[in-house]
């Protein structure tokens, strides 16, 4: 019904938050210490690890050190798999195909819940999927094979900080 708020996902990076940076970072980074653990009987290094050390400089010596002593920004790893991806790597394609799933099941889900019968407008937010890359390209084809006549993707309006003002003015009763 109109007004009404329901909650999908957005439970926290560590718990939920399907196609987020962080998660796609922290799923990048679970593919490189699956290849470290297979380095003495594999011959080559895999793209995404390979470029994770060129431009983080983390490698399997340091990777514990700089994700659990140095708080390295897990997040900043995620425009590297995409970039990965477009390269047609495989473990980076896996990881923006399950965040498109991730992503697919929150739209699903809400759809359930709220029992709308009439088309909702979608609007993407974050740096990932507000811009022209392969998980928004993906995730944009499978809203419209999937949720055709049920939801309108549409551009932002306004920026987050915007949102952001006028959520803080309603919520200390700001006169302008």
């Amino acid at each position: 019904s109109y007004g009404k708020i329901y909650r999908v996902g957005g439970w926290g990076r560590i718990i939920g938050d399907y196609g987020s940076g962080y998660s796609i970072g922290r799923e990048a980074l679970k593919e490189v210490v699956k290849e470290y653990d297979l380095l003495s009987i594999k011959r080559k290094a895999g793209m995404l690890s390979v470029r994770i050390r060129e431009v983080f400089n983390i490698n399997k010596e340091n990777i514990v050190r700089k994700v659990f002593h140095e708080n390295f920004e897990i997040q900043k790893v995620a425009p590297l798999v995409i970039k990965c991806a477009e390269k047609k790597d495989k473990a980076s394609l896996k990881i923006v195909n399950d965040a498109v799933e991730g992503l697919l099941y929150y739209i699903q889900t809400f759809l359930k819940i709220a029992k709308r019968t009439k088309p909702i407008d979608l609007v993407f937010i974050g740096s990932i999927i507000e811009n022209n890359n392969i998980l928004s390209r993906k995730l944009k084809k499978e809203i419209d094979r999937n949720f055709k006549k049920k939801i309108n993707i549409e551009p932002k309006k306004n920026s987050s900080v915007y949102g952001a003002a006028l959520l803080a003015q309603k919520a200390y009763s700001i006169k302008t």
